[in-house]
């Protein structure tokens, strides 16, 4: 059984083992079976029954749609075979790969074994960066995505806005308002204040860390919103004890033309007529 910390350390030093079992034919490729439905009858399917797993010699090129693949499936058992294969065709060092083994041992919940493999590439690449902050925050560990996010921006590397997203809502998650902020400085810097999602998230991480004055400043300052920003500014009204604002800013949304699609924006303007006593706005 794989001992949680130890798995990525069983593979090193395999390099100089050799293999002499025939070459593994794929006839479909490693990308397209990373990107299957069902990611474990694509890969079955090239396992023919005269090769096994130790025929198959990996690349820098198929191997991390592979690994993919098994982080798809949480096959942690195959991934390490995998690894172990790739370190003795010496291909270990490349940066691709390497991160693709750091989404996988993430995944299958062995953060410790995911922070050995990025510690170990040379020249991280902001996928990497993004790879392991993504492992922080899948399991819960808010601060530590910060930190490694602020490093990524140490040097110099800009994260795509879904990788912004999540990082603001680590902030939330933590009620740290500091860390929102000077998050939101970066943003503005990079002009990606005008992507309607990230703008979103920083509407709903300061609301939530009980700034309704600078909520309320980047939902007025976005060039476009769309219904889950009138959704988020509404609801955060209503949730913080602000019914008025919460009507105001529902009738405003009704006169743009903007229709509520989810159930929740409409029971938090009925809460906020309850408030109000408004009968005939929640008629």
């Amino acid at each position: 059984m794989l001992g949680r910390g130890n798995i990525y350390l069983n593979v090193e030093g395999v390099g100089d083992q050799e293999t002499h079992t025939p070459r593994l034919q794929l006839t479909q490729t490693p990308q397209a079976c990373s990107r299957s439905h069902s990611p474990s009858q694509s890969l079955s399917r090239q396992l023919s029954p005269q090769h096994d797993l130790e025929g198959f010699l990996p690349n820098n090129f198929t191997s991390p749609f592979v690994l993919k693949a098994c982080a798809r499936l949480l096959d942690l058992q195959l991934g390490v075979k995998i690894h172990t294969l790739v370190v003795k065709a010496g291909f270990d060092y490349d940066v691709f790969f390497k991160t693709s083994l750091v989404c996988l041992y993430a995944k299958c919940g062995f953060l410790e074994d995911a922070h050995k493999v990025f510690d170990d590439i040379p020249d991280k690449n902001v996928v990497s960066w993004i790879a392991i902050i993504s492992a922080h925050i899948g399991v819960g560990k808010s601060r530590e995505a910060i930190d490694m996010f602020r490093g990524l921006l140490e040097r110099n590397l800009v994260p795509d806005s879904f990788t912004v997203v999540r990082v603001l809502s680590a902030c939330t998650q933590l009620g740290d308002i500091n860390c929102g902020e000077w998050i939101h400085k970066w943003i503005m810097e990079m002009g990606m204040v005008r992507n309607v999602f990230v703008a979103t998230s920083l509407v709903d991480m300061y609301a939530k860390c009980g700034n309704m004055e600078k909520a309320r400043g980047v939902f007025d300052g976005m060039p476009e919103k769309d219904i889950v920003t009138w959704s988020a500014m509404i609801q955060v009204y209503a949730l913080n004890g602000l019914p008025s604002e919460a009507m105001d800013l529902f009738l405003q949304m009704q006169r743009e033309n903007a229709k509520p699609e989810d159930c929740c924006i409409v029971v938090g303007v009925l809460s906020a007529c309850t408030r109000l006593g408004a009968l005939e706005l929640g008629e």
